[in-house]
């Protein structure tokens, strides 16, 4: 009778030990359950700024465009001015060396 009080008073200390191993398991269970969700959260929001970094490197190259534009755009008026003050600084001198020789010319001819 001893040993079957003996073995009911185990048997029962080992129910109690797999109820707490089978507790500690659900615990653990739903731990992994949390990290597998938040690692699946993170591939998604690493897969994200991979193409977000894309699209900024794709951004960033249509911006140095843009600005390689509107640079020839400003340069391109001064460019034209410098032109036409040359053409405009050409005509003078040219009148001027005109102005000249007809100058001579009419002194020479009117002696």
């Amino acid at each position: 009778m001893a040993d079957i009080q003996n073995l009911e008073i185990e048997l029962a200390e080992v129910k109690k030990d797999v109820q707490s191993v089978t507790h500690r398991t659900d615990v653990l269970e739903k731990k992994v359950e949390r990290m597998d969700e938040i690692t699946n959260c993170l591939t998604k929001m690493t897969t994200n700024m991979e193409h977000m970094v894309t699209e900024q490197k794709r951004q960033g190259e249509q911006l140095d465009k843009q600005g390689e534009k509107i640079d020839k755009l400003e340069k391109q008026p001064a460019e034209e001015a410098r032109y036409y003050k040359r053409e405009i600084i050409k005509y003078i001198i040219l009148a001027i060396v005109g102005a000249i020789v007809g100058a001579l010319l009419t002194y020479v001819f009117k002696q």
